[in-house]
């Protein structure tokens, strides 16, 4: 197994990412977190934790800039980066990927473009175990409320209903400085998702064939077992948008695709490791055990 040090923590701040290490290392394959927009290292490192505390593996996790979705040519430099550290610096052996929504989502879909067009990172194809999906692909486009809900101005219907059973009064949003950058951030999610991504159509097989999808759909990723995660109380990622794309994913695939929906206790977007800590845990455990991780 290879071992890891402070100095490699160390030198993974400096580049952008989180290198979490075992107390004790039982597994030599290393967890890859991709962190969902929005999120910071305070919330993915008990993600992390549980990978590194857990399990024994080595674990490192990465956000990637929400500016990704509006250039191609930076999507790709990040990914070509990402790549490059796991290859020379880690050295990894084997790897498992944990991508979260559609911002860890779009991220290995570019990791995915460079590991098949670029000869430098084809041998990525067989140290690569599997793909954990959690909440992604997808957007609530029918819903306009989930661009609110997103950036934070709005509470989802599933939250509306919980408070109502209990009789507490809805809160009103805060109409100071970050209410108005939520106003400019929901322009601009509407433009990434409804007229980049989905060419302002609320049909889901319209997103669907975007570059997005159709590389995080492609052959490639399709030969490794898939887990996917996903919540039925999401309302920004809807369950049936991430069970119509996985299922068609795994029609073309040589390894089954693994659907994980998640029912009740209002687990909302990237919420079920809160709600459901215990069966999301064993879901993860029992898909490791599955492909020798």
């Amino acid at each position: 197994m290879t071992q890891y040090n402070e100095k490699d923590v160390k030198l993974a701040r400096k580049l952008g990412y989180t290198l979490y290490l075992p107390t004790e290392q039982k597994s030599d394959t290393v967890a890859v977190v991709l962190g969902w927009m929005g999120t910071t290292d305070r919330y993915l490192r008990h993600y992390a934790n549980y990978y590194s505390q857990k399990l024994g593996m080595t674990c490192v996790t990465f956000i990637a800039p929400g500016f990704q979705f509006w250039s191609s040519w930076y999507a790709q430099y990040i990914a070509k980066n990402f790549l490059l550290y796991l290859q020379n610096t880690l050295q990894c052996e084997k790897i498992v990927v944990h991508g979260m929504s559609n911002n860890g989502g779009f991220l290995w879909s570019n990791m995915l473009h460079i590991i098949e067009t670029e000869s430098e990172f084809s041998h990525f194809k067989d140290r690569i175990l599997g793909y954990i999906a959690e909440a992604h692909p997808g957007f609530n486009a029918a819903d306009t409320r989930a661009i609110d809900v997103l950036v934070g101005r709005a509470i989802s219907p599933w939250e509306e209903q919980e408070l109502a059973k209990t009789g507490t009064k809805k809160p009103e949003p805060h109409r100071g400085l970050m209410y108005y950058w939520g106003v400019f951030v929901a322009f601009v999610m509407a433009w990434i998702y409804r007229l980049k991504y989905s060419g302002a159509s609320k049909d889901p097989k319209t997103y669907f064939n975007s570059v997005y999808a159709n590389q995080l759909g492609g052959e490639l990723n399709a030969s490794w077992p898939i887990l996917a995660l996903y919540s039925e109380e999401d309302f920004i990622v809807p369950a049936e948008m991430v069970e119509m794309f996985w299922t068609e994913v795994g029609k073309k695939g040589k390894e089954d695709v693994e659907l994980c929906k998640f029912s009740g206790n209002f687990a909302h977007h990237m919420k079920i490791l809160m709600k459901h800590g215990d069966e999301y845990g064993k879901k993860i455990a029992g898909f490791l055990k599955k492909i020798k991780a």
